[in-house]
């Protein structure tokens, strides 16, 4: 829907500049920012791996045992311009539900390992993405995910996600406390696998909007 709006607007822009004005407006109305979580805590730089492949780091011939998972999304700032070059960190708990980051021995063995933890960076159109493994839950928490984000340009910022139609999210105490008409800001939408395809890793997309503005861009 985004990519959508964006080309659309760019014609308007150009051939009926009255419209696009309404057509941006109805853009950003949708662009709203994505709620914090500043009750979750930092595992660390040094414990976070420097590759967004945690279900099966470089080097690693077979992938640790879980559902893998293709979790990708664009990063964008107030103004709706996608944010380039941010750095996106990630942390999660196993899908035994338990926290743990491997370590530069287990990560540097043949031997398949969950990094627990990794990193990337968007690119010239706000996109990131990570392939690792759907999370187990604990307690009443649902499954979900940790990103710290980082720019010169923005105050860092770290929000969790979690996965729409999960029947846990109703009790998680993360989200209770998420206003409900900005819920949908922070859940991750599964993708339906082509053709039913269940050896394919699942596809969990969000698109994030953080508070700040890009030197230099503008929409």
């Amino acid at each position: 829907m985004r990519i959508f709006y964006w080309l659309v607007l760019s014609l308007l822009l150009a051939f009926q500049p009255a419209n696009a004005q309404e057509l941006k407006d109805r853009y950003q109305a949708e662009c709203a920012i994505t709620p914090a979580d500043a009750s979750t805590s930092y595992p660390g730089a040094s414990r976070i791996s420097n590759s967004n492949k945690l279900a099966q780091p470089t080097g690693k011939a077979v992938a640790a045992e879980g559902q893998q998972v293709y979790f990708y999304g664009r990063l964008f700032d107030e103004n709706c311009v996608p944010l380039k070059d941010a750095e996106i960190e990630l942390w999660q708990a196993n899908p035994y539900g338990k926290y743990r980051y491997a370590s530069m021995e287990e990560l540097a063995t043949p031997d398949p390992v969950f990094a627990g933890a990794g990193r990337t960076y968007t690119d010239n159109v706000g996109e990131f993405a990570f392939i690792t493994l759907f999370p187990g839950g604990y307690g009443n928490h649902a499954p979900h995910v940790h990103l710290r984000i980082s720019h010169p340009d923005i105050r860092t910022r770290t929000v969790t996600v979690f996965f729409a139609g999960d029947n846990r999210n109703d009790n998680d105490p993360t989200l209770k406390r998420i206003r409900p008409l900005l819920r949908d800001r922070v859940l991750a939408h599964i993708e339906p696998r082509a053709d039913g395809n269940n050896t394919e890793p699942m596809q969990a997309h969000i698109d994030i909007t953080v508070p700040g503005k890009q030197a230099y861009r503008q929409y």
